[in-house]
């Protein structure tokens, strides 16, 4: 059932997590896996499926990792 903050379903702990598992299978397994991603942001240990148009993506979330990084260079570079 689609929620107002996305999938809900029913079944408790160990159906949460036998959906998660299966989840991962299919990543870890998949196509997909080589594009699985750590993202660079320091103590960030999140990973991330890069699909972007060149496969370049630096960090896990680009609101808040990315940001975070962007801000910190510049500061550097502008001697702040």
């Amino acid at each position: 059932m689609l929620g107002e903050r996305g999938l809900r379903r029913g079944g408790g702990l160990t159906g949460a997590l036998s959906t998660t598992a299966r989840a991962a299978i299919e990543l870890l397994g998949g196509p997909r896996a080589e594009l699985i991603r750590e993202c660079e942001a320091d103590p960030c240990t999140r990973l991330y499926v890069d699909a972007s148009h060149r496969r370049t993506r630096r960090w896990c979330d680009m609101r808040g990792c990315g940001n975070r990084a962007k801000a910190a260079a510049f500061r550097a570079r502008a001697g702040a």
